[in-house]
């Protein structure tokens, strides 16, 4: 890997993702760290460091019994993994491993009886976590819930322990938390098909300052109308730049465009989001139309080729932007948003739920921005879907203008 003015060339002798391929070479060019981007990631809850100041993992109560006979792990395994289903609160606990093996040299906690907690004949502990320790599972409920899985189990002595509350993602986090308890261990992928959280594609950041501009220019344009200068656009990726692992692809070719409209409208929720998102649904029941109707021929159904359909001249048309191709009939999967302002609380939530997967603004909202200013919509941890935000950094020129009265929600 080497670096050049803010851009790595990196190269990679993994396997091709082709099937006719068992062996190729993968040339990752101009790579630019996301650190030296002009834009700023707004995130707060997403990806949170197990982690506190002094290095140390946030911890939390749960209950552990040492075994005192190899055979007794099927019926501990089976109390943990079934009082994990009853248990609401389950998600604390599914970061942790079941089982833990301590040797005496290691000098973790087993417990009150630490000394003499190390299997029959053997030199280590063997520990196995039950539950998290709520105010409810107290020790006399934890032994009568053992006592009813198995007479193997009834006997064993159940105690607190301190754990980490969160997953590991670096080597320094997992190192810590080993001390306590061990954890699932899940960096981020550095290369997954072309894809990289650590590097943007120079492509990508071509087309990103392009669906900026070109939002830009359309709130000038609505500005010249009478309409507040606050404008939308949405975009599905071009296919040369890799997107991220476990997304469903995007719809090709899908453009919408959309501007704020309150002022001739008189309708307040004609916001320049709320414009776009809908604009994206028209052209999708255009296309729905388009598919199942070619020509007037209600018999002629659409293509099974996930390619659209073009013109003579390569021009992509509505037929192929059938909303199959972008899954589970949600407006925006998979596509991505370029506004001139932050979208405010309303918009934030519609793009929640049309499951858009990043957007990227020129100008925070303090007063009413619903993607960090004030409100973090999306990277809420009760919502179901989270979408990367991201903010043109203040000093670039492409900022400049479109300022608005604080009274104004974007």
């Amino acid at each position: 890997m080497t670096f050049n003015e803010n851009v790595v060339t990196y190269e990679s002798d993994s396997p091709s993702t082709s099937t006719n391929s068992t062996k190729s070479s993968t040339n990752y060019s101009n790579l630019i760290p996301i650190d030296c981007l002009p834009f700023q990631r707004i995130a707060n809850v997403i990806e949170p460091t197990c982690l506190d100041e002094n290095n140390e993992p946030y911890l939390f109560n749960a209950w552990i019994v040492n075994l005192t006979s190899p055979v007794q792990t099927r019926d501990l395994i089976r109390f943990s993994t079934h009082h994990r289903l009853e248990d609401k609160k389950c998600e604390r606990t599914k970061h942790l491993r079941r089982i833990r093996k301590a040797f005496p040299y290691e000098n973790v906690d087993c417990g009150p009886h630490t000394a003499t907690s190390n299997l029959p004949g053997l030199d280590y502990c063997i520990s196995v976590l039950l539950a998290e320790a709520t105010p409810d599972l107290t020790k006399d409920k934890v032994k009568q819930l053992l006592s009813r899985t198995s007479a193997q189990v009834t006997d064993l002595d159940p105690y607190i322990l301190k754990v980490p509350s969160r997953r590991a993602t670096t080597g320094e986090e997992y190192n810590a938390c080993q001390k306590y308890w061990p954890v699932s261990f899940t960096p981020k992928a550095q290369f997954v098909n072309g894809f990289t959280y650590d590097y943007w594609d120079v492509r990508k950041l071509d087309w990103v300052m392009n669906g900026l501009d070109k939002a830009k220019s359309l709130a000038y344009e609505a500005k010249s109308r009478g309409e507040l200068p606050i404008a939308a656009h949405v975009s599905s990726p071009p296919i040369e730049i890799p997107v991220p692992p476990g997304y469903p692809p995007p719809t090709p070719n899908m453009t919408a465009l959309g501007y704020d409209t309150r002022c001739s409208s008189g309708n307040p929720l004609n916001h320049a989001i709320f414009n776009c998102v809908r604009k994206v649904g028209e052209l999708r029941y255009k296309a729905d139309a388009e598919t199942t109707t070619i020509n007037g021929n209600d018999n002629e159904k659409r293509s099974s080729s996930t390619q659209p359909n073009t013109t003579a001249n390569n021009t992509p048309t509505l037929s192929g932007l059938n909303a199959c191709q972008n899954g589970a009939e949600y407006l925006c999967t998979s596509l991505t948003l370029f506004s001139t302002h932050e979208p405010c609380m309303m918009c934030a939530m519609a793009l929640v739920h049309s499951r858009v997967r990043d957007i990227y603004f020129l100008k925070k909202s303090t007063s009413s921005g619903g993607c960090g200013s004030v409100y973090g919509v999306h990277e809420m941890q009760n919502l179901n879907h989270h979408f990367e935000a991201w903010c043109l950094n203040s000093e670039h020129p492409l900022s400049n203008g479109l300022d608005l009265d604080d009274h104004i929600s974007p």
